[in-house]
């Protein structure tokens, strides 16, 4: 056999199994918690349907986190979940000094489309926790926000975002 095709015979290989681990990983990964020290944000004054069905969707988790984040290794994360029936879920980020909320006159439409949706607010932005996070660095909130794919949306998943 040709050194290329058993190189790339490896490469796949390689690559099945850390799939196969990844897919045992997430089965096998305790459920997470609701964060109980979340309370929705107020709605007075707010008279957009969209924006009030958004709100009432808001959820927070608390998240695996390393303690050089949050001394308890968790934080709450926020997020809203639009599901469809679909293997495939939709992530969307919100960009900068933002929240999920930017993206309440999509998500229930993507859900309507058969995406299986998510607007996910960054650490330190948004609905987070902040409470005795002792770190808001962009590699905080990749950590934080891989955490999240991993132990609430756990599917295949395409990320979108705004800026």
């Amino acid at each position: 056999m040709p050194k290329k095709k058993l190189t790339m015979i490896f490469f796949l290989t390689t690559i099945a199994l850390l799939v196969r681990d990844a897919v045992a990983l997430v089965s096998v990964l305790p459920p997470i918690k609701l964060d109980p020290t979340f309370q929705k944000p107020s709605i007075s004054g707010i008279t957009e349907e969209l924006c009030l069905d958004t709100i009432s969707r808001i959820e927070r988790v608390q998240v695996p986190i390393s303690t050089d984040v949050h001394p308890d290794g968790q934080v709450g994360i926020s997020y809203v979940h639009w599901p469809a029936e679909s293997d495939v879920s939709i992530v969307l980020l919100h960009g900068f000094d933002s929240s999920c909320l930017e993206f309440r006159r999509v998500g229930s439409r993507f859900a309507s489309l058969g995406m299986n949706t998510y607007a996910v607010d960054l650490l330190g932005w948004g609905f987070s926790q902040l409470e005795n996070v002792t770190s808001f660095s962009a590699s905080s909130k990749v950590q934080a926000l891989e955490s999240f794919l991993q132990h609430v949306v756990r599917d295949d998943f395409c990320v979108a975002g705004a800026s």
